[in-house]
């Protein structure tokens, strides 16, 4: 993998981004990272704190970053662009007629400020450095994968950060992991729907259930699932699925974090899957959602045990009624 790039730093005002756009599409780019203070506004407030990266060392290199490249006074206006080419002649050319353009067709008003080589050789050593094990409800830790646990009295999850799919979105994630915290796994069957990184069905395996079938829409996704089941040592079945398309069996325990339109879609051949007794996380939800949603589980016949908030996320936990003298299979509240 190529590791050394040239790069030049663009500053222009705002105002003039689709021109900058406009120029860099023809440019023969490798690519490029925009830098400017809208930019860090929306990755403070967006960059999820669930995440196991030490979000104020994150940020405190993003400033960095714009510090060094933009070598000249900038205003809150300015939109910083580093603008990476291959390291060699046609990469050296590329970077001339994109100056001379700027020149040319802008007058100055798009500015050429830094041409310098880049070495990344190193940075993902760098990128792991920010990150560290985040315990979850009162019996988790969720560790980065390089990484060892930190307390040897919570039950550790492997998870490669970055990953496609990640580890899903905190407060969905974090409250269908503190759901099934609460559940009595050993010994029975979970499915995990719209598994994403596999972090829900890997918690299910490693508390002792005797098989976990985790399905998503994306190959991508199982992908990345995949690698991380065999980072905790666990066998899950992983499976390409739209929903229940591609499911059968039944099971103790299904647990899916995924958006409210397809839980709606889901919700009425649920049933079919689902042992007498069994039990239905749900999140992925907005809060603002979560009463269309339990609506429509009691109208399919779920019993709704809890609904909880965290953030602007909801879950809901429910179960499918026990029939009559069915057996110990079922799990009852």
């Amino acid at each position: 993998m190529e590791t050394k790039f040239l790069q030049v730093t663009m500053m222009y005002a705002r105002e003039w981004e689709e021109a900058a756009q406009a120029l860099l599409a023809d440019s023969d780019t490798l690519g490029t990272q925009t830098l400017d203070p809208t930019t860090i506004a929306q990755y403070e407030a967006q960059h999820p704190d669930w995440e196991l990266a030490d979000g104020d060392a994150l940020r405190a290199d993003l400033h960095r970053a714009v510090e060094k490249a933009a070598d000249e006074a900038w205003q809150a206006d300015d939109v910083v662009q580093l603008v990476f080419f291959s390291d060699d002649d046609m990469g050296r050319q590329a970077i001339e007629r994109l100056e001379r353009q700027c020149y040319e067709q802008y007058g100055g008003e798009i500015r050429i400020l830094q041409e310098k080589q880049v070495d990344n050789s190193h940075w993902e050593e760098e990128w792991k450095k920010t990150y560290h094990p985040l315990s979850l409800g009162k019996t988790m830790e969720i560790v980065p994968s390089w990484m060892q646990p930190t307390d040897a009295t919570r039950l550790p999850i492997f998870i490669e950060p970055g990953m496609a799919f990640g580890t899903g979105s905190h407060e969905t994630t974090t409250l269908c992991l503190e759901a099934l915290e609460r559940l009595p796994l050993e010994g029975k069957s979970g499915l995990d729907l719209g598994t994403g990184s596999g972090i829900l069905a890997i918690y299910m395996k490693k508390r002792g259930m005797d098989n976990v079938l985790a399905t998503d829409i994306s190959e991508d996704a199982l992908r990345s699932a995949r690698e991380n089941a065999k980072r905790n040592q666990v066998d899950i079945t992983f499976r390409e699925s739209d929903l229940l398309k591609n499911v059968d069996g039944k099971f103790h325990v299904v647990v899916s974090n995924i958006l409210a339109g397809p839980l709606l879609r889901l919700l009425p051949d649920l049933p079919t899957v689902l042992y007498p007794g069994a039990c239905v996380v749900l999140s992925g939800l907005l809060a603002t959602q979560q009463e269309s949603i339990r609506n429509a589980l009691e109208q399919a016949g779920f019993l709704v045990s809890k609904q909880t908030i965290l953030g602007e996320w909801a879950c809901l936990e429910s179960a499918w009624p026990a029939e009559a003298g069915s057996d110990a299979n079922g799990i009852t509240r």
